[in-house]
């Protein structure tokens, strides 16, 4: 898996510079949010919300 990460990482990076920032978890912040949002959902085998409707502290 750490290796299919890299992978799309290098692809992005190759128009996008990228950066890592340390988010604390469950702290309001949008895109870690969304990312335990995404997690969750992918768990349960339920369609996650589309971001358009998806609001913070959603799960």
């Amino acid at each position: 898996m750490a290796a299919k990460v890299q992978y799309l990482w290098n692809e992005v990076e190759i128009n996008q510079k990228l950066t890592w920032r340390h988010v604390r978890a469950h702290r309001g912040h949008r895109w870690n949010e969304r990312a335990d949002h995404l997690a969750n959902r992918a768990v349960q085998k339920r369609t996650p919300e589309p971001l358009s409707f998806w609001k913070p502290g959603m799960r």
